[in-house]
C-alpha cells in the first residue's frame, strides 16, 4: 500500500514509461535509481487511496504554481483574432459555427471536450505537445477526434497520430487535469475584442491560399451557401497575378484566350522574366512577335493601369478554376 511517503513514485505512476524514463534523467543518479526500483517493484495492482492520489496531485501543482508565479510569463493563448478566423474556416469547411454566447464548461470535461466549438478547441491544442493532446483525443469520439485534427498541419497531425497509435493509457486522473486546464485556457483566449471584417477577410484568403485545391474547393462551396458575397470576394482574392509563374502551360492558354491583347501588354511591363516567359512560350510565334513588339512601345504605363490590367487577369484566373471545378 503507497502512502504519503511514496509522493514521487504515486506522481511517476500517472505517467506513461518513456516519459517516466525522460523525468527520471533530470534526476540525481541514486535518486532515480530508487525510483527505478520502487516502480519495478511496485505490482499493478498496488492499492492508492483516490483521496491520496489526488492531494499528492494537488500539492504538485501547488509547486508548480510557485514555480510558474517566478518564471518568465509563458507566450498568449490564441488571440480572440485567431479563434475567430479559425470559426469562418471551420464553418467554411462545413463546420458548425461557435455559439452566439461564450462557452460556460461543465462538471464533465470529456462531455466539454465533445461539445465545445471545435476551432475554439483546435486552436487551442495547436499550442499543445502531440503527447497530451493524443491523451485528450483518446478519450473523445473518433467523430470529433477527426474534426479537431482537421485544423493541424501535417507534422502535428502525424505526430499526434503515431501518439494515438501507441498501447498506453493515460491515468483518469491525469486525463482530468489535462481536460480541464485545456479547456480553461480555450475559455480564457474566446475573451476579446471582435475581428475588424477586413482582417477576417485577409486571414481567410491566407488560410485559404495556403491549402491545395482539392480541400479549397468545399471550403468556398460550404461558405458560398452561408455567405454568397464573402465567398465571391474570397474567389476573387485566391488568385494573384503573379501565380501565371507556377500555372500550368494549359491553364495559361486558356487565360491568355480570354485576355485582350492591351490588357495582357499593359499588365506585362516591367514584369518579372520569369512570368514573361510563361507567357511567350504559351504564345504562337505571330502572337509572340505582335505582344513583344507592343511592349518595346511602352515607355511609361501607370501604376494603378498596370494593377488593373493584372487584377482582370487575376479574376479570369478565379472564374476558369470555378468553371473547372463545377
Amino acid at each position: 500500500m503507497l502512502t504519503k511517503d511514496d509522493r514521487p513514485l504515486i506522481l511517476l505512476r500517472l505517467l506513461d514509461s518513456d516519459v517516466q524514463q525522460q523525468v527520471l534523467e533530470f534526476l540525481p543518479p541514486e535518486q532515480a535509481n530508487g525510483l527505478r526500483r520502487g516502480l519495478a517493484s511496485a505490482s499493478a495492482h498496488d492499492a492508492v487511496d483516490w483521496s491520496l492520489e489526488s492531494s499528492v496531485i494537488d500539492e504538485f501543482e501547488m509547486m508548480l504554481a510557485f514555480l510558474k508565479s517566478h518564471a518568465p510569463p509563458p507566450p498568449p493563448p490564441p488571440s480572440a483574432v485567431q479563434l475567430q478566423v479559425a470559426e469562418e474556416s471551420a464553418v467554411a469547411a462545413g463546420g458548425s459555427p461557435a455559439p452566439g454566447k461564450k462557452f460556460i464548461p461543465s462538471d464533465d470535461p470529456l462531455a466539454d471536450l465533445e461539445r465545445m466549438p471545435a476551432q475554439q478547441l483546435g486552436l487551442t491544442l495547436l499550442a499543445e505537445q502531440p503527447r497530451t493532446i493524443a491523451i485528450l483525443l483518446a478519450k473523445v469520439s473518433g467523430a470529433r477526434t477527426a474534426e479537431l485534427l482537421g485544423f493541424f498541419k501535417d507534422d502535428l497531425k502525424q505526430a499526434v497520430i503515431k501518439e494515438l497509435g501507441r498501447e498506453s493509457i493515460a491515468h483518469p486522473t491525469l486525463f482530468d487535469r489535462l481536460a480541464r486546464a485545456t479547456i480553461q485556457r480555450a475559455v480564457a483566449a474566446a475573451d476579446g475584442p471582435p475581428v475588424e471584417q477586413s482582417d477576417r477577410v485577409g486571414k481567410l484568403i491566407e488560410i485559404l491560399r495556403s491549402l491545395d485545391k482539392a480541400q479549397r474547393g468545399p471550403m468556398l462551396e460550404a461558405l458560398e451557401a452561408e455567405d454568397p458575397e464573402l465567398a465571391g470576394k474570397l474567389a476573387e482574392s485566391l488568385y494573384k497575378f503573379e501565380d501565371l509563374s507556377t500555372t500550368e502551360d494549359r491553364v495559361i492558354q486558356k487565360i491568355l484566350g480570354q485576355v485582350e491583347s492591351s490588357t495582357l501588354a499593359t499588365a506585362l511591363f516591367k514584369v518579372d522574366d520569369a512570368i514573361l516567359q510563361k507567357v511567350l512560350k504559351n504564345l504562337s510565334r505571330r502572337a509572340q512577335q505582335s505582344l513583344q513588339e507592343e511592349l518595346q512601345l511602352q515607355t511609361h504605363v501607370a501604376a494603378s493601369k498596370v494593377t488593373q490590367a493584372r487584377t482582370a487577369i487575376a479574376q479570369i484566373m478565379a472564374k476558369l478554376a470555378r468553371e473547372e471545378d463545377a
